[in-house]
């Protein structure tokens, strides 16, 4: 069995950045599960994984453009405090933003003055080169009922 589109998918990895710093890794025995094909990872990261097997490693880069984008300086905003819902804000940390049509956009404070708040909106990857180390744990047809519902049920079992 390979990975081919509907297909339910759990894979172990870990990323890291240009100087090797891990940014992201699954849980030890928890393997990540998804439907393939169905645009939940980049698009790139799910064509670098087709084909493969159960039991396959592979190590690839995605560059910014097939990643997160490239950091883009004017993608900031300034918000009055008193249009945050809380005060439980710092610098540093992240928060979620809705727009008018009800987006959610998660932002990332990165000034914070007497009167108003500076929030980063890239994506926190924004700019980076994702170093990806994989391997294949488990892969299965996704049952009639996950295609529907667009998502992997429990930790990937049969139902």
């Amino acid at each position: 069995m390979q990975i081919a589109k509907d297909y339910a998918v759990a894979f172990d990895y870990k990323l890291t950045s240009d100087e090797g710093e891990v940014l992201d890794a699954s849980e030890k025995n928890t393997p990540l599960w998804f439907i393939y094909g169905r645009g939940q990872l980049l698009p790139k990261f799910e064509e670098e994984i087709k084909g493969l097997k159960i039991g396959d490693a592979k190590e690839f880069m995605l560059t910014p453009k097939e990643g997160y984008g490239e950091f883009d300086p004017n993608k900031t905003i300034d918000l009055k405090k008193d249009r945050l819902s809380n005060d439980d804000y710092s610098l540093g940390s992240t928060i979620v933003l809705q727009s008018s049509d009800g987006h959610k956009m998660p932002g990332r404070i990165i000034s914070i003055d007497d009167n108003s708040v500076k929030i980063d909106l890239n994506h926190e990857l924004a700019g980076e080169n994702l170093h990806f180390s994989i391997k294949v744990v488990d892969i299965r047809p996704a049952t009639k009922e996950e295609l529907s519902h667009g998502h992997i049920h429990g930790a990937g079992c049969h139902h």
